[in-house]
Parts: structure tokens; C-alpha cells; sequence
């Protein structure tokens, strides 16, 4: 459970895992218009992995490890940003 009252000006990145490639754009809208609605401000930059870069409960693909790490380096960037009070 998130209480949603206390979401916002939160900053947050998106990872989105779908077993194929097809409707990951409308999934992260969603996403985004859901965490806009409550007021969390997101990283437009989202990671998108399918289950074939999934093993044994880590990431295996090396690619999509490096993908993930840029995003969460921007995501802390843009909070660090945005607290500076």
C-alpha cells in the first residue's frame, strides 16, 4: 500500500517488463498520466525490458543493466535537482 498523499513532488523512474516488444509506449502513457495524476514527477527517459533479459531473477542482458543504471543515475539527478531546499 502507498499512500498516495504523501506522492507528491516525489521524482520516480519507469522500468516496464512485457514478454514482447508490442504496446510498451501506451503502458509507460498510462504509467505516466497515473503517477502525473497523483503528482509524482517522472523521468520521461523509461527502461523497457522484455523477459528474455530476465534470468533467474536478475538481469542478464548487459545492455538493459546499463540502460537501467542510466536511468536511475537521471532519475536521482533530476530529484537531486529539484531538492535543493
Amino acid at each position: 500500500y502507498i499512500d498516495y498523499k504523501k506522492t507528491a513532488g516525489k521524482v520516480a523512474g519507469i522500468t516496464i517488463l512485457a514478454s514482447g516488444n508490442i504496446g510498451f509506449v501506451n503502458v509507460q502513457n498510462l504509467i505516466t498520466q497515473l503517477l502525473s495524476y497523483f503528482r509524482v514527477i517522472t523521468n520521461p527517459k523509461a527502461v523497457f525490458l522484455t523477459t528474455e533479459s530476465i534470468n533467474e531473477n536478475a538481469v542478464s542482458d548487459e545492455d538493459a543493466q546499463n540502460r537501467l543504471r542510466e536511468m536511475v543515475d537521471e532519475t536521482l539527478e533530476i530529484a537531486s535537482k529539484l531538492h535543493l531546499d
